[in-house]
């Protein structure tokens, strides 16, 4: 595969920054692909925290974590090993410039975009017209057949989490009615989760869909990337549908996200 510098500078920064970090979005967003050089160099010592004061003072007190946090990552980066690993399991990376469309749903997070996608399979569902079907991984066999039922009215591509339980159910009824379906994991695209999903997982990269990641491979899931990953579901899904859902929730915090940038949520009571 071959990347420009820009690209593979991308892939790099991404891979030291957090799923959602503001801070380091915004250092990005004023520097670009440089701003890993600017890093290397030790110029950012200098550049950013003058650009930091500027734009958004209330980020200055992060700085430290942030330089801390990318010092420790730096040696363990190595772009051409990131992207052996994606192929191997099928999966590219995907940049903005690609997929215009794509982006222009992220637009709303603003400095809560990622910065590049890796997706394994075809970015078909990802640029359509798509809902979230979104809960908890503990149904009832009312909530899955509610599930099943939503994407079979509905009939437009599914997004969702790959969880089990009403992800699973989305997931699994738009395989069996001929529709597109995407999983959004909270790690690297080869750290895929559930392993006990995996069969699905292909499944569904077979059948036309995708998994897609914003972490670079080798990345494992953890909790607050579970939670940062379900900012994407929101922003990509025309509305955001709730099944069946604990009070404290990912799925809530699914809905929360799609609420503050204006789309659509509703829930089956």
């Amino acid at each position: 595969m071959q990347l420009t510098s820009e690209q593979e500078a991308t892939i790099a920064y991404s891979a030291l920054s957090e799923p959602g970090d503001a801070l380091a979005y915004l250092i990005f967003q004023q520097n670009g692909p440089a701003a890993i050089d600017q890093f290397k160099s030790g110029k950012a010592k200098t550049i950013w925290p003058e650009q930091i004061h500027e734009l958004a003072p209330e980020y200055v007190a992060s700085l430290p974590l942030l330089f801390e946090r990318f010092s420790l990552r730096v040696p363990k980066t190595h772009v051409p090993t990131l992207v052996e690993r994606a192929i191997r399991w099928n999966a590219q990376p995907v940049f903005p410039d690609q997929l215009p469309r794509l982006w222009n749903q992220f637009a709303d997070l603003e400095m809560h975009r990622p910065y590049l996608l890796w997706v394994a399979g075809s970015t078909r569902v990802i640029e359509s017209d798509a809902n979230a079907i979104v809960g908890t991984r503990n149904p009832t066999l009312r909530g899955i057949n509610n599930a099943r039922k939503l994407v079979k009215q509905l009939g437009v591509g599914v997004i969702s989490g790959g969880a089990t339980g009403i992800d699973y159910a989305a997931h699994r009824a738009a395989l069996d009615y001929g529709l597109p379906t995407a999983a959004f994991m909270a790690g690297g695209i080869d750290r895929a989760y559930p392993t006990e999903n995996w069969p699905l997982f292909h499944e569904i990269v077979r059948g036309g869909g995708a998994l897609v990641s914003e972490t670079v491979p080798f990345t494992a899931p953890s909790r607050f990337r579970f939670l940062n990953r379900n900012r994407l579901i929101a922003a990509l899904s025309k509305a955001t549908l709730v099944v069946e859902a604990a009070f404290r929730s990912g799925s809530l915090r699914t809905a929360r996200d799609a609420a503050e940038i204006f789309r659509p949520v509703m829930a089956i009571p």
